[in-house]
């Protein structure tokens, strides 16, 4: 006789963001149970004023993305110019129409650091979270873009 464990997987990313594990595990009980959350950064009152001051915005997550679309509809939805790093960072701003100019052939900060195209301009404007590297930020100002770097949620 063998006794059966019941099994049961947490899936611990923020609420919402679980779906495609879920989907992953089909047949697999699992729970939600967010052990994250993402709130406005230090440097979110800043962003507001920064949207229409840079050639480009470069948005690396979909929490970015999401906190980058409150601003913009705050501002009235100024004319902006984005890029991201891949589809889930492009997902919610092509949900309003945002259709970013340039997505790079892999989804990470050092791929889009390589292959942004100079072409697109040299100003850009990073709203981040407090715990992102700074591999982006070094490898486009060794290219010769200006960035400026902002904590904008955490």
């Amino acid at each position: 006789f063998h006794a059966v464990m019941a099994m049961r997987v947490a899936l611990t990313r923020e609420k919402g963001a679980n779906d495609k594990l879920r989907g992953l595990l089909e047949g697999i009980d699992c729970c939600e149970l967010p052990c994250i959350m993402f709130d406005k950064g230090e440097d979110i009152d800043q962003l507001k004023g920064a949207l229409s001051t840079h050639d480009l915005i470069v948005i690396t997550s979909p929490q970015a993305a999401s906190v980058l679309l409150d601003v913009w509809t705050q501002a009235q939805k100024p004319t902006i110019r984005v890029v991201t790093v891949g589809s889930g960072s492009s997902k919610p701003l092509v949900a309003v129409g945002l259709v970013p100019l340039f997505e790079p052939s892999d989804s990470t900060a050092e791929t889009l650091a390589e292959e942004l195209p100079v072409n697109l301009g040299s100003t850009v404007l990073y709203p981040s979270s407090a715990l992102a590297d700074n591999k982006l930020v070094s490898g486009l100002e060794r290219r010769g873009f200006k960035v400026m770097h902002g904590h904008m949620l955490h």
